[in-house]
């Protein structure tokens, strides 16, 4: 089971509680440098973001791909609800 940051030892359940006092995830890696040093982790900060969840399972690598977009697309501005590979402030 995947429940933190390996890089900088921050669990996701730490993370979660600075994401519900309004931290997004821009925010999450400067104030943690969470996702920013090998980034193995993004595709689970994404899916915490988006689901809450702070123990998660080991993901297929198709899911990964699927979660490593939207957290770098919420890098770039777009909200963590858009579909993947779309940033509605580009129209791309």
């Amino acid at each position: 089971m995947i429940d933190r940051c390996i890089c900088h030892e921050v669990t996701f359940a730490a993370l979660r509680s600075l994401a519900e006092g309004g931290a997004d995830l821009p925010e999450l890696q400067r104030r943690t440098g969470c996702g920013s040093s090998c980034g193995l982790c993004l595709a689970y900060l994404a899916r915490m973001l988006a689901t809450g969840e702070t123990t998660q399972r080991v993901m297929s690598d198709a899911d990964a791909r699927v979660w490593t977009a939207r957290a770098l697309d919420a890098i770039r501005g777009a909200p963590m609800n858009a579909a993947p590979g779309k940033n509605p402030r580009s129209g791309a």
